[in-house]
């Protein structure tokens, strides 16, 4: 976890090379040219900073979806070892129950079953149960069997149900993958990676997302108030752009005959004053059919919502038909967003430094 958590810390360096110093010389860029703005040079200025800036928020946005790739690639070499060290536990259980009650004492079979459970707890929390005969129960998760005398359950890594870039941890139960619930997947390197995955790096994409689109949204808002250096002047266009807001449903959601979903959610960023750093989970309301809650991750607060609302400066749109009761969707209006940000505008005629000015003399 440590190592991941470096890795973390060096998206987002501090001093000269770090986000806020890219947002500092572009709007002191954008200073100097409110103050000549006939000035190509200081124009040229501005259209350099804004992608150095950009350039900037786009790489900390890549690494960190880089980083979500580790963490499914460790979870999956540490589900592999969990499988080794459990069916290695079963089998000495095997042994051991065979020699139980013979003349032949199972001690050295014993160091080694205690040696295998000892590693195991390095990479998932177990509880250990003895049996009469010997053998020892491992559980795992809040109480799901892993070992049960000389049988041994597997962990898989499969792919959240609403995100296929982020892991899943689940054991098989008669072949079928069972999802372990993280709030019972407690100690060990795959309890540490899953967190690490849910909360430290979820936050990271939500806190770098939410400055690049605030600062893309104020900058082009201040774009469209000013006059461009075009004959005849017009309204300035978008400088800046960033990556879209995701939707993305449930994979367990309804579908039609050919596998489409049946409902759908959009949502639209309205407001970059009140753009929270968290994603959200939609659902529908148990208490009320037709009604919807939504989740706001971060906090946890619950806010019922309908077709069209604004919410935490985004708004909330069902099309082509609102969900199901049972349809679920995480919702991100800022998580995505800087992987994808860049300079759009590459004209210096067109940065809007010009205030309209009203004559009525």
């Amino acid at each position: 976890l440590l190592n991941n958590l470096q890795r973390l810390e060096k998206v987002l360096p501090p001093g000269e090379a770090g986000l806020g110093q890219g947002m500092s010389q572009f709007l002191n860029a954008m200073v100097d040219v409110s103050s000549r703005p006939s000035d190509t040079a200081a124009r040229q200025v501005v259209l350099a900073r804004a992608q150095e800036m950009a350039a900037r928020f786009a790489s900390a946005g890549q690494q960190l979806q880089d980083l979500q790739q580790g963490v499914v690639t460790e979870l999956k070499a540490n589900a592999v070892v969990v499988n080794q060290l459990a069916q290695q536990i079963a089998t000495l259980n095997g042994d051991i129950s065979r020699l139980s009650g013979s003349d032949s004492s199972p001690n050295d079979l014993l160091d080694q079953r205690d040696h295998l459970v000892t590693e195991l707890a390095k990479y998932v929390g177990v509880s250990t149960i003895p049996a009469s005969d010997g053998s020892v129960g491992v559980f795992i998760g809040g109480g799901q069997v892993l070992v049960l005398g000389n049988q041994a359950r597997s962990l898989v890594v499969q792919n959240d149900p609403y995100d296929g870039q982020r892991a899943q941890v689940a054991i098989l139960d008669s072949g079928h993958p069972r999802a372990l619930d993280t709030s019972v997947l407690t100690g060990g390197s795959i309890s540490a990676l899953v967190s690490y995955q849910n909360k430290d790096l979820q936050d990271a994409r939500n806190y770098v997302g939410q400055l690049a689109t605030a600062i893309t949204m104020r900058v082009n808002t201040q774009q469209a108030l000013g006059l461009d250096l075009s004959t005849p002047a017009g309204a300035g266009v978008a400088l800046l752009a960033v990556g879209d807001p995701n939707v993305l449903p449930a994979s367990t959601n309804a579908r039609d005959a050919s596998g489409a979903f049946l409902s759908g959610v959009t949502i639209t960023r309205v407001d970059p004053g009140f753009l929270q750093a968290s994603s959200y989970t939609l659902k529908g309301d148990p208490a009320a059919v037709g009604n919807y809650l939504l989740v706001r991750e971060s906090d946890g607060v619950v806010r019922s919502v309908a077709d069209g609302d604004v919410i935490d400066g985004f708004r909330i749109d069902f099309n082509p038909a609102p969900p199901g009761p049972f349809d679920t969707y995480r919702l991100e209006p800022v998580a995505t967003a800087a992987a994808s940000m860049r300079r759009v505008l590459d004209q210096t005629q067109g940065i809007a430094a010009d205030s309209p000015i009203s004559d009525d003399t």
